[in-house]
């Protein structure tokens, strides 16, 4: 529909396909209609959505009803276009279709499909009568397999046949504007319903999140009329409310180099509120659409939840919260059309989408925004728990039994492998090859900001990956919008292939400003010198301020160095790496030898979550949870953290039943060996779950992963009651919860 207005329009200006200049549909779509009407834009493009063999909550049907007032389409064109089931738009830039799919994908979910169209009479050819077309499509067995088939005036007996469709005199029917009707009868769709505006199910919200930032507005016509009718998009919807719901936003650029080429991709996030309240995501965008990767302004791919965890598990508290817009625009068609499938659903297993996925997945890890966000939900996370006796002494056990069947307690992010460079207070290391990501939420020590600064630092040696992108932390003791607002941060190299292209600035934000550099793949190994300078400025109080200098040098190398070797480590650890652990656990202090355990009451948990193991920076523990401030000297270390749901329904159901006419300290064992025996169990199966992502780089169904942690929970369950017996019938009361351990 939009393609028709486009091209309607288009030709109205320009006369002829071949005169037109647009190189993308957004500006086309910008320059065209520049001085319309939003509101007289919309009615351009419309939808009419009905139920169809209702009730549609039943039958899965709805029927849609496209209607637009484009260039339309004459009977003889008809069976070549729209009906041809392949591509006529391939070359053509500024027109958003390429593969003709289009009718392939909808037509098959229709039980039929209606077309009435006009062409527009200015596009007429001199002596071409103006006509509407009309067809009906419906489906027979031909075989094995349904054919469509609709019909036609003169006989087309084989391929090559050439034949108009049924056509009538618009003098006929003056009322029907030139443009095109297509009806999808009895459409059968998945849990999409004719539901109400703000439905995260409905087909409104879907529209606004999969056409992001739509090149045209389109009107959703259906029998209940409503004020927020027409679609301009999710991007509009946010733009225009930008503290309803409210939310926390930033935009930094993404440089992505490929084939010789660095390209600025502009990444978004927006952090709403928690599930169950407000201003929650789900009021605003569909289901499962965490990252989405936009072309044209289409959702062309996303991350579910379960994806960004996987991909970003020192972000996984946002993954119910986060919604980042990835906008793959500045990148050429030609290589848009090899990242994403030609229905716009997902992503190509090639070597630059696979590499675009990782790119941004360290763009997101690396961005202190979002750290520090997240840092503050894992506080309030770790800080709630409704059971506040210290658990210091169990944590201390549930790290002997974790060592006790192979695995390490104290543990540095090996696996995401980000080398950004930083020490483990967020700072720039100056002597760091690979360097362990910053996991703390408070990403920097507090340093005082001033009007005109006086201190520009940053890394003073860092390796970087040729073919990747390398995050930077600099610190200016300037206050916020500082840059650019007064002054601008300017980049440079000595190498020609990392020139200001390779370079982008973040924002400055309490102090610390992001510069990413794309280090092209064909960059040779060896050092390259990157300057950061801060010119001159006019001070607030008057008279000129700098300049500012800072020099980092780049150690380019083909490969990252192997992770475990002496220059990996962060610094100041000293440490050996610790034999027969897994997941590259470090000797540490033995503050390390813990695995906290918080007793939670979390809503969104239910009674049918047995807990988490999830690894935490320790100093985020630390400032949650009193009696674990001894963590605080391991910094920003991840260590296993253990949370267990108190209303777990059947282990609540085992502690209300066995602990009837028994002592205060017997309860209190029943509870220690119940945590010592799922805490463990969680404890390797979430190991393993991490290895097995990792080596075959796949998500594991979340359905999976709940049943296994039942499984768990139940054996446990099921010896503690045999256990409880065998007291009962004895006579004895255990004291000591290490006697699980023994065993």
């Amino acid at each position: 529909m939009q393609d028709s207005v486009l091209e309607r329009e288009a030709l109205r200006q320009h006369r002829s396909l071949s005169s037109i200049p647009y190189r993308s549909p957004l500006e086309a779509a910008k320059s065209l209609f520049k001085d319309v009407n939003y509101e007289d834009l919309a009615s351009r493009v419309s939808v009419d959505i009905r139920e169809s063999d209702p009730p549609t909550k039943t039958t899965k049907r709805i029927t849609l009803a496209y209607r637009d007032q484009g260039c339309g389409i004459t009977p003889e064109e008809a069976p070549h276009t729209i009906f041809a089931l392949r591509s006529t738009k391939k070359d053509i830039q500024w027109q958003q279709g390429a593969f003709g799919i289009g009718g392939k994908t909808t037509y098959r979910n229709a039980e039929a499909v209606i077309l009435v169209s006009r062409r527009a009479p200015e596009l007429l050819a001199p002596g071409k009568e103006d006509r509407i077309a009309i067809a009906v499509l419906e489906w027979e067995f031909q075989g094995k397999t349904p054919t469509a088939f609709y019909l036609v005036t003169k006989p087309w007996t084989q391929a090559g046949d050439d034949s108009p469709i049924f056509s009538v005199p618009s003098s006929d029917y003056p009322d029907f504007k030139p443009g095109t009707h297509l009806a999808l009868i009895s459409y059968e769709v998945e849990n999409i319903h004719v539901m109400h505006f703000g439905d995260r199910r409905s087909l409104y919200t879907l529209l606004n999140t999969r056409l992001f930032e739509p090149i045209l507005p389109i009107r959703v016509d259906r029998p209940e009329r409503h004020p927020e009718n027409v679609r301009g998009g999710l991007k509009k919807k946010l733009e225009d409310n930008p503290g309803d719901p409210p939310r926390s936003m930033g935009t930094d650029t993404l440089p992505f180099s490929t084939n010789g080429h660095t390209y600025h991709l502009p990444v978004t996030y927006h952090v709403f509120s928690p599930p169950d309240e407000l201003g929650a995501r789900r009021r605003a965008v569909a289901p499962d659409h965490v990252v989405i990767f936009t072309s044209n302004g289409q959702t062309h791919h996303q991350w579910k939840q379960n994806e960004f965890r996987d991909k970003i598990p020192s972000l996984k508290h946002l993954a119910d919260r986060i919604f980042v817009v990835v906008e793959t625009d500045e990148l050429p068609i030609t290589l848009r059309s090899t990242l994403f499938t030609a229905d716009r659903s997902a992503i190509m297993h090639t070597k630059d989408a696979i590499r675009l996925e990782g790119e941004v997945a360290s763009f997101l890890r690396d961005w202190d925004d979002l750290k520090e966000i997240h840092g503050g939900l894992v506080r309030k996370a770790l800080s709630s728990g409704q059971n506040q006796k210290s658990t210091l002494n169990l944590a201390r056990e549930l790290g002997r039994a974790f060592q006790g069947i192979g695995f390490g307690v104290g543990m540095v992010s090996r696996s995401e492998g980000n080398r950004n460079g930083t020490n483990g207070k967020g700072n720039a290391q100056p002597n760091n090859t690979a360097g362990a990501e910053t996991h703390s939420g408070n990403i920097s020590p507090t340093i005082d900001l001033y009007s005109d600064p006086t201190i520009l630092d940053g890394p003073e040696k860092v390796t970087a990956v040729r073919g990747e992108s390398k995050f930077l932390r600099f610190h200016l003791n300037a206050i916020d919008g500082f840059i650019p607002n007064r002054a601008q941060l300017i980049t440079s190299s000595n190498n020609e292939q990392i020139s200001t292209r390779e370079i982008t600035v973040g924002r400055l934000s309490k102090g610390r400003i992001r510069i990413s550099v794309a280090i092209p793949e064909d960059m040779p190994e060896g050092e390259v010198h990157l300057r950061v300078h801060l010119p001159q400025w006019v001070k607030a109080s008057g008279g000129i301020g700098g300049p500012l200098e800072w020099k980092t040098l780049l150690n380019i190398v083909a490969v990252a160095p192997e992770l475990g070797t002496n220059n990996n480590r962060n610094q100041g650890t000293g440490k050996k790496e610790a034999n027969g652990h897994a997941g590259g656990s470090i000797e540490g202090p033995i503050t390390g030898d813990m695995v906290p355990l918080i007793w939670k009451k979390d809503p969104q948990w239910g009674i049918h979550t047995v807990g988490v193991a999830e690894r935490l920076p320790a100093q985020q523990v630390a400032s949650a949870r009193e009696e674990y401030m001894e963590l605080a000297a391991l910094g920003d270390q991840l260590i296993w953290v253990l949370s267990l749901n108190e209303e777990y329904a059947p282990f609540k159901k085992y502690n209300a039943l066995s602990v009837r006419d028994v002592s205060e300290k017997t309860k209190e064992n029943r509870q220690k060996r119940y945590a010592l025996g799922v805490g463990t169990g969680l404890l390797a199966l979430e190991v393993h779950l991490q290895k097995k992502r990792k080596a075959e780089h796949r998500k594991i169904d979340d359905d999976v992963v709940t049943l296994a942690q039942q499984s768990i929970a139940a054996a446990v369950l099921t010896e503690l009651k045999a256990y409880d017996q065998l007291a009962k019938e004895t006579g004895i009361e255990e004291t000591q919860s290490q006697e699980l351990v023994t065993a």
